[in-house]
């Protein structure tokens, strides 16, 4: 009983550590696109199709 409720703790500690860190990964990816000078598809007032 103990080493299942060992597994299952580590299971979740795994899990939110990789949930945690692909979070922080896309918070410094925004902010990068957003301090950029460069255009973003996202950001650009003329975001419609490409002609």
């Amino acid at each position: 009983m103990p080493s299942g409720l060992v597994a299952l703790v580590l299971g979740a500690l795994v899990s939110v550590t990789v949930l945690s860190f692909g979070a922080y990964i896309g918070a410094l990816r925004a902010l990068d696109v957003y301090f950029s000078d460069q255009d973003s598809v996202f950001l650009s007032d003329d975001a419609g199709p490409r002609e």
